[in-house]
């Protein structure tokens, strides 16, 4: 070994061109594979940072007894590290009228984990005393002036502190905070916990739930923060695997998606890929390498050295560049990582979300800015991609040097020292008898000498491209998933939401109100949503998926939701006969709502004109979770039976679609299309999280005309772009003051900044892919360079015969040409199958909504162009330096 060593040293410090393309490609590629993951892993703990401020800073909590609670503190204090910090939250009372208000008392603890900040005054300290958010402010109509007094259910309190908004409060749910020793009824402390960080999370929510002898169903969890920290539980990944495995279809999607849930398989399958390309590149640069100095090892076998001497010294050669290169990489990566990182601050972003959800203020026009403040988080040196990198690149490397000595081996000394890396088989037959072009035979000849160089360099030439393409595709179907689930799942379609926070199904924003909120000057449109509670019937065979609700899906770890079950009987039933009556929700929407639901349809089609006077619906149906439609044997043209309360104004048992036929009415309507999400929903009653409730969809006329309904539930606002946001928050304010039980929401900072952060994502994303081309492009060079050179024998015996350099440089030119050609052509094939490959993943692992968004025909043809240029370049450099040579040099070569 020591041998082998020495001589390797010898290798890399005469052949110094060579030695540095090798360090150059180890370099680049340590830099990309580095640098990308500490990136990927700098945006998951700026995600886990906006989730810990979005979501609150606590990992689970319970409901507990004064004594469990003594219990709890007691496990904090005896297990120092391990459940670090506890936040209690005590609700003191919950009154409905005139709004929904939560009296609590929240400790310090508490109100840090809840991202609940004090911004002015103090915490309230006797029972006179409140605080509130801005939110709450806001739509109580108070000035937001300390001191000021409070009337809150027949009581008057002082005002003593105002709160910074909580992100994730519930929509409607205004909160009071009050002293520790205001009267309460008695309502079980909620404990909050935050466990050890630089632990898995698992093990220690299970021992604290083993000794303290807790319910792990009373446990609830923060998911956002638990599946990132807490990934890794083995026992899950077996319970994955075994009910992936059970499943009688979509097992692997199953498996993909839930491991990318709580094992980072996102990021790892990156870390994976680009390793797997880097050793590509590394491999291909040593492998030239090699081939130029083949004669030596010619020398070195007649000496009589093995092959696991050869293996040794290419070892040596190659892993003593990369002990050179690898910390280089990394510092080069990690540098130029963290400058891309604090350039594009939007894409790796902490959050200060205290005004995304404010609501508008009159009285202080401090407190009625909307612009959302955002920041970039921490840069992070991932320490996981640099070791996973270097163990990764060291068995790929080894297997690179492996495959390298037995190709050397396999070949005889003679081919060694002619450089006859490939049997050459001789053929008598005349290749220009029937052509003129001589130059043209020779073109293909010399492309085709040895096939599997030839779709060597055509893979290389493709490789760039095809992850660039591959990257773009999946980057414009981001920006269209991005763009849809903004305007649903996230909620944010419009600027201003005024909505009714009730489930009283008779109040209802009056329709000369509405009317009215669209001739506030500075406003662009106003989107009216009406809305009404349904039961529809299904035949058995109707409903494909029998376990898909949790009433139906008899699983013990799995229950419906107490409150709607209570009060709405749930969302699903099974009668005795097998067929099913399933809650849904009914929406009335104006023609320009009804224009953008396009957006999210499926199948059929439709346009409000039709819908009137076909008296036709649309139905929001199911979406399973891997992204799947199929659940109901349901489709355009099917005719569907509602059953809904005779009027809006019905006693609230009524809802649960269990009384007398005399409290109900029904109509038939007749599916028009189907979607997959609703827009301007409503989740007061039984819910709305657009996956997993059925809806019907109409026109507003149809809602007055089948069900008398001619008030809103919500108005979704849209400002003019140069029109004043607070001068609009003011104007609505005052138009929707004296309505009962109406709020109203502020988005305008929530969305202007969240659009920022859309474009430089997809700046981003473009960047890199154009970095990885960059790095293919820098191989292409090297390999390309090589491949002609290699030939100087036989360009020198053309050069002999009478060969012009014009002529010369022409058939290299065609010859570049045509490798660009063929290269864009396998790029195109296999972009395409990638392609249904990425497609299959966005939609039933990562759950896109309608991705159907193609990299435009501009892309595609600038990347043929680059392979041209590339290609051509590539010939063209090096033959110059054949062109410049000594043709007798050149025919002894």
């Amino acid at each position: 070994m020591k041998a082998a060593v020495k001589l390797a040293f010898q290798n890399v410090t005469y052949y110094k061109k060579q030695t540095f393309a090798i360090f150059l490609g180890i370099v680049l590629s340590i830099a990309l594979l580095t640098g990308i993951g500490s990136l990927v892993y700098s945006g998951e703990r700026s995600s886990l940072e906006k989730d810990r401020q979005v979501y609150g800073d606590w990992h689970y909590y319970l409901y507990a007894s004064d004594e469990q609670g003594k219990m709890i503190r007691e496990y904090g204090e005896d297990r120092e590290g391990d459940l670090q910090e506890i936040g209690v939250m005590e609700k003191k009372s919950v009154e409905e009228e005139p709004y929904k208000l939560t009296f609590l008392y929240g400790d310090t603890q508490y109100l840090a984990m809840l991202g609940q900040k004090i911004e002015e005054g103090r915490y309230p300290k006797s029972r006179e005393e409140v605080a509130l958010d801005t939110y709450t402010i806001t739509n109580l109509g108070l000035d937001a002036e300390l001191g000021e007094a409070v009337e809150l259910n027949g009581k008057v309190y002082t005002l003593c502190g105002i709160l910074k908004n909580q992100w994730s409060a519930d929509v409607g749910e205004m909160r009071v905070f009050v002293s520790k020793n205001f009267p309460g009824e008695g309502i079980p402390k909620c404990y909050y916990l935050k466990f050890d960080e630089e632990r898995k999370l698992y093990p220690q929510a299970d021992r604290f739930i083993k000794e303290l002898h807790i319910s792990a169903e009373h446990m609830r969890t923060n998911s956002a923060l638990v599946e990132y920290l807490g990934g890794g539980n083995m026992q899950l990944f077996f319970s994955i695997l075994k009910t992936g495995f059970s499943l009688p279809e979509g097992r692997l999607t199953y498996i993909l998606a839930s491991m990318k849930e709580n094992f980072h398989l996102q990021e790892k399958g990156i870390l994976l890929g680009l390793g797997l390309f880097c050793v590509f590149i590394i491999y291909s640069v040593f492998h030239i390498s090699v081939l130029k100095r083949i004669s030596q090892y010619g020398i070195l076998q007649t000496l009589g050295i093995s092959q696991s001497q050869i293996f040794q010294v290419l070892s040596a050669e190659l892993f003593g560049i990369l002990i050179l290169g690898y910390p280089l990489g990394c510092l080069l990566g990690n540098s130029t990582a963290k400058v891309l990182y604090s350039k594009f601050d939007k894409v790796f972003m902490r959050e200060d979300t205290g005004t995304m959800q404010n609501g508008v203020h009159v009285g202080n026009t401090e407190a009625f800015k909307v612009n959302a403040s955002f920041e970039s988080g921490d840069f992070y040196v991932s320490r996981y991609a640099i070791c996973f990198g270097g163990v990764l690149l060291v068995i790929l490397l080894l297997a690179v040097c492996l495959k390298i000595a037995g190709r050397i081996y396999r070949l005889t000394v003679m081919q060694m020292l002619k450089k006859e890396i490939k049997n050459r088989g001789r053929s008598r037959k005349i290749h220009s008898i029937h052509s003129s072009r001589l130059t043209g035979v020779l073109t293909r000849k010399f492309m085709l000498f040895g096939r599997g160089t030839f779709i060597s360099i055509l893979c290389s030439l493709a490789l760039g491209g095809c992850i660039f393409l591959c990257c773009s595709y999946v980057t414009v179907n981001t920006q269209i998933h991005n763009e849809l689930s903004f305007k649903t799942d996230d909620g944010l379609g419009s600027e201003y939401q005024v909505f009714e926070e009730s489930d009283n199904l008779a109040y209802m924003i009056p329709k000369k109100t509405a009317e009215e909120i669209a001739m506030i000057p500075g406003i662009a449109a106003a989107y009216p949503v009406s809305y009404y509670l349904g039961e529809i019937p299904l035949e058995k065979n109707q409903v494909l998926w029998d376990k898909y609700c949790a009433e139906l899906a008899d699983d013990p770890g799995w229950k419906p939701d107490p409150i709607v079950m209570e009060k709405y009987n749930g969302r699903c039933l099974r009668d005795e006969s097998g067929n099913y009556r399933m809650k849904c929700n009914i929406y009335g929407y104006d023609d320009g709502m009804l224009e953008e639901l396009k957006d999210y349809l499926l199948e059929g089609n439709y346009d409000p004109k039709s819908l009137l006077e076909d008296n036709a619906v649309i139905l929001k149906t199911w979406m399973d979770g891997q992204g799947n439609y199929g659940g109901l044997a349901l489709k355009p043209g099917d005719t569907l039976t509602v059953k809904v309360p005779e009027s809006p104004d019905v006693p609230d048992t009524v809802l649960r679609f269990l009384e007398e036929d005399s409290w109900y009415e029904k109509k038939e309507f007749t599916i028009a299309a189907i979607v997959s999400r609703p827009m301007g929903k409503n989740d007061q009653l039984i819910g709305d999280d657009g996956t997993s409730d059925l809806g019907l969809i109409m026109t507003n006329a149809q809602m007055e005309e089948n069900f008398g309904i001619v008030g809103y539930n919500r108005i979704c606002i849209q400002k003019e772009k140069q029109a004043s946001g607070e001068d609009v928050g003011r104007a609505l304010a005052q138009k929707i003051k004296d309505i009962p039980k109406c709020m109203l929401q502020d988005y305008t900072g929530a969305i202007e900044t969240q659009n920022a952060y859309l474009q430089q994502k997809m700046y981003f994303f473009y960047g890199i892919s154009l970095l990885i081309l960059v790095i293919s492009m820098f191989h292409i060079m090297n390999s390309m360079q090589y491949l002609v050179l290699s030939r100087r024998h036989e360009f020198g015996i053309l050069r002999a015969m009478g060969i012009t350099d014009s002529g010369f440089y022409k058939m290299m030119l065609r010859e570049g040409i045509l490798y660009g050609i063929f290269a864009s052509l396998l790029m195109l094939a296999v972009y395409l199958t990638a392609k249904q490959v990425l497609l299959y993943l966005m939609v039933h692992v990562y759950r896109y909504l309608q991705p159907t968004g193609s990299v435009s025909p501009g892309i595609i043809a600038g990347v043929i162009g680059v392979n041209l240029l590339v290609s051509t370049a590539a010939v063209i450099l090096p033959s110059r330096e054949i062109v410049k040579g000594n043709i007798i040099q050149e025919i002894n070569e």
